[in-house]
Formats: C-alpha cells, sequence, structure tokens
C-alpha cells in the first residue's frame, strides 16, 4: 500500500513564453520591469519580458489583472514539474508488488525483480527496513531501499531501462569518548552513561578472551571506550568502531587498541601489542549468571552425594547458544547418558572441552567436523541428570581436568616489528582519552541534534 505522498514543487530554469501576441513590447519591458515586479526572479524574467511592455500601456486594473494571468502561467509550467516523494518502513509481508504495483504492471515487475537478482534479491526486503519512492508527474523515477545499516539499494529507471546499484549509505561520524562505572551491571553502567546497550555488546566482544563478564566483574569495576557516533539527516544513527578500550577489573587495567595490522583487517591489541585473542575464549556463553563453579567435592544434587565436579555450570534459558571456545574438532556429538546431550572438542596441545546437558546440537555439529572458535555448537538445555536448564563445561588438559577459568593461552599474532611504531602512535593519540574521567568529543562538533540513547 502506498503512503501517503508529500508533494514538492521544483522551479524550472527555462519557463515557456506567454503568447507572442505580448512580444512586440519587448523594449518597454526593459525601462518598466523593476518597478512593476521587483520580486520576479531573473530566472522568470528573460520569458516574460514581452509581456511586460504591454502591461507598460495598461492601466493600474488592467496591470493587476495581467500579472496574475503570468503568476498562473509560472504556477502551470511549476506544477508540470511536481515531484512525489513517499518515505516509509517496510511493513511485515509487504513486497515490491505491493511498493511499485501502482507505477509498474506484472511484466515490468518481473523484469526489475531479475535486474536486481545480482545485485540484491527483492526477496529479501525485511519489513522494518527503510524505504522511498521518488516519481515526477506520477511516473516512476527512482526506489531506495536500506540494505543494512552501511548500504542501500537504488533503482532508477532511464530510457534503457531499470538501473540497478548498491550504494554506501553516507554518515556524518563524530568520535567520543564514553565512561562508566559499575555498582550493579555491565548494562546499567552504560546506560547511566546514557549510552545504548550495543555498546554491551561491544565491550565483551573486546574483551571476551580476558574478562568473564558472568562471574568476573565486581562492583567499581569502571571502562572507558573511544568509540565512533554515527548520524544521518542530524538524527543519531547508532554506533561505529571502537577505536579504543580500557576495562578496569578487579584493580587490573586492561587497554585495547584497533589497529590494522594486515590490509583490510584491523584487530584489537593491547600496550605491548599483544593480541587480544587467544586460544580460548574466557566463556561458552554470553552473559548470564554462572550457577556452580569449579569443585573437585561437590554435593550432587540429585544423588545426594559428594562427587567431583570438574566444570563450571552456566544457568540459561533453554536455547541459549553455546558456542566453542576455541578452534578444533568434534570428537563426540551425541547423547551421553547423566551427561545428556554432549559435544566434545578437541583442540591443539593437548586441550579438549566438553559441552554437557545440551538440548540439541547446531547444525552441521557431528563427529569429525571443524570448528572455528565462537561457532555455535548447539544449545542449553536440561537433559541428563540436570537440575534444570544450564551449561556443563568441562576443560582437560592431556587427559586431566583443568580449571577453565585459570588456563592461561598465548595471544594470537602480534603487532609486526614493521608495524610496531605506526601502532605506538596509535596508543599515543588514544590512551589519554581513556584515562579521562569526562566524555569529550575529540574529532568533529556535536551534531544538530542531541544525540538519543538506543
Amino acid at each position: 500500500m502506498m503512503k501517503k505522498r508529500n508533494r514538492y514543487i521544483f522551479a524550472q530554469k527555462a519557463r515557456r513564453p506567454v503568447a507572442g501576441r505580448l512580444a512586440f513590447a519587448f523594449f518597454a519591458l526593459l525601462l518598466s520591469a523593476t518597478l512593476i515586479l521587483p520580486t520576479l526572479t531573473e530566472e522568470r524574467t528573460a520569458p516574460l519580458m514581452g509581456a511586460r511592455s504591454e502591461v507598460e500601456n495598461c492601466d493600474a486594473s488592467a496591470q493587476a489583472d495581467m500579472l496574475a494571468e503570468i503568476d498562473d502561467e509560472i504556477e502551470i509550467a511549476d506544477a508540470a514539474s511536481a515531484i512525489d516523494v513517499v518515505k516509509g518502513v517496510i511493513k511485515p509481508g509487504e513486497t515490491v508488488s505491493n511498493l511499485l504495483g501502482s507505477y509498474f504492471g506484472p511484466a515490468d515487475i518481473h523484469a526489475l525483480v531479475q535486474k536486481c537478482a545480482d545485485v540484491f534479491p527483492l526477496s529479501r526486503i525485511n519489513a522494518g527496513r527503510e524505504y522511498s519512492i521518488i516519481a515526477e508527474n506520477d511516473s516512476f523515477r527512482s526506489f531506495v531501499y536500506d540494505i543494512d545499516a552501511e548500504e542501500r539499494l537504488v533503482v532508477e529507471l532511464d530510457e534503457s531501462g531499470f538501473v540497478v546499484n548498491r550504494v554506501p549509505i553516507e554518515y556524518e561520524t563524530t568520535t567520543v569518548t564514553v565512561s562508566g562505572t559499575i555498582n550493579d551491571s555491565l548494562f546499567q553502567a552504560v546506560d547511566d552513561s546514557g549510552e545504548g546497550p550495543s555498546l554491551v555488546f561491544a565491550i565483551a566482544r573486546i574483551y571476551e578472551w580476558d574478562i568473564d563478564f558472568t562471574r568476573d566483574l565486581r562492583q567499581g569495576d569502571s571502562f572507558s571506550l573511544v568509540v565512533e557516533k554515527r548520524y544521518r539527516e542530524g538524527a543519531f544513527a547508532g554506533y561505529g568502531r571502537v577505536l579504543a578500550a580500557r576495562f578496569d577489573n578487579q584493580g587490573d587495567s586492561y587497554y585495547a587498541f584497533l589497529f590494522e595490522e594486515a590490509e583490510g583487517r584491523a584487530s584489537y591489541f593491547n600496550l605491548e601489542g599483544r593480541s587480544m585473542r587467544k586460544a580460548f575464549l574466557r566463556a561458552p556463553l554470553e552473559f548470564t549468571r554462572i550457577s556452580s563453579g569449579f569443585n573437585l567435592r561437590r554435593m550432587h544434587p540429585i544423588l545426594n552425594e559428594f562427587r567431583a565436579h570438574p566444570a563450571i555450570d552456566y544457568a540459561a534459558p533453554i536455547g541459549t547458544p553455546v558456542r566453542t571456545v576455541g578452534d578444533g574438532t568434534v570428537t563426540f556429538a551425541a547423547f551421553n547418558g547423566g551427561s545428556g546431550n554432549m559435544v566434545k572438542i578437541q583442540h591443539r596441545n593437548g586441550y579438549e572441552t566438553w559441552y554437557l546437558h545440551l538440548n540439541g546440537f547446531a547444525r552441521g555439529i557431528r563427529k569429525g567436523a571443524r570448528v572455528n572458535q565462537g561457532q555455535v555448537i548447539g544449545y542449553v538445555g536440561t537433559t541428563g541428570l540436570s537440575t534444570g536448564p544450564h551449561l556443563c563445561f568441562r576443560m582437560r588438559l592431556n587427559g586431566q581436568y583443568v580449571n577453565p577459568l585459570n588456563v592461561k593461552t598465548p595471544p594470537a599474532d602480534n603487532v609486526s616489528k614493521e608495524n610496531m611504531k605506526a601502532f605506538k602512535r596509535v596508543v599515543q593519540q588514544l590512551r589519554p582519552l581513556l584515562d579521562m574521567d569526562e566524555q569529550l568529543q575529540v574529532q568533529a562538533p556535536a551534531p544538530r541534534e542531541a544525540p538519543t540513547a538506543l
């Protein structure tokens, strides 16, 4: 269904001259035009000069009538080039046929779908995305659809037919520092700083090899970020890159700086240029509470007897994605008695991880499958001997159980020697901003409208 249209009238630079009966008085118009119509723009005077000479020889009443006639002619010329702009948001179930059906028949819609297939399939248009349609004199001129936060689809019509392109969305970007202190939770601390929850996940992604946000946080911990904020037509449109971060956790300060070590591949490194990425993630789940710690002598909640519990239990709702903490090969993926649905993964250097009581396995997870760090391998459940929905996570080294929370692994590739000077310049530029307690804009003037938290 088409949305209500807003009509914008654009003046044309070339006007149709008034009837030839007025042309003989050209020179008289030169003497009187500035007195009679001082506000007439230069672009309108050229085609109307002949008319003004006849007005010169009329009385006041006749002059008024003739001027009205000229203005009507101008309005007609303007209206002939009316532009319709339709802006809206895709509704559930809405298709290109619904949007453009008033301009094209089924055959043309089919041709458009075929034209877009290799650029962006129109079947992938999603509800909630913004679009606009521009028409001139009720004839289609263009269709613009926001594919995501970075790109838009632009469909135009010219003499040769449909022209389809993907173009980047232009933003006004400012860089600010954002700081906060944890009194209740990281979510609350970010909210108290006036920012949106997506920054919480950005922080977690940067530090997921060093900090388990389900158990390591303490009251008084703090964070500071140098982050890009993006604006579109003066309105806040989300966050860009986190250029640098500092997280103070239990007395230790963790710094991270975004740096492009290889062309097109930016990663986070600490103050010394060591990669933040390590062999194992700190936790196999994101954002929930820990329900049972590593304990080699624990009363079993079902059997009521002391049993070793060489694992970490993460309480979470059924269906919560479980991710492998490191690269490896699946050695077991099946039901296993009291362990319920279980996945075992063999990693390098003698490490092995187990994931128990799963509700089910992710697609492709079977014995022999290769998995990458952070890949979803299954979903939290309560299968086997389980008191409720949770993940039982275990780690072994050379056949012996180890506490996953105490495992220290070397980082991935560090900043190369040839790039170290450039990296140090980045640190020197951004670290002072992380060490400040107040929010400070460092790149561009404030936008026209105040930012709004997500």
